[in-house]
């Protein structure tokens, strides 16, 4: 969807050392999962993509 970044936003608080997996069941643009590239490399996180026949 064009036009829409910044539309969807949460905060929450995540205990230090916890491990958070968010998965996205769609892949259409990538723009979700490059917003949690960007977001996870603040808190030395780590993005995978997995899709069948691809996995980076």
């Amino acid at each position: 969807v064009v036009g829409r970044m910044g539309s969807m936003r949460a905060r929450v608080s995540v205990p230090e050392g916890a491990i958070v997996i968010a998965v996205d069941d769609v892949v259409t643009t990538g723009a979700t999962i490059r917003e949690m590239e960007r977001v996870l490399g603040r808190v030395d996180g780590v993005a995978a993509l997995c899709r069948p026949g691809l996995i980076a």
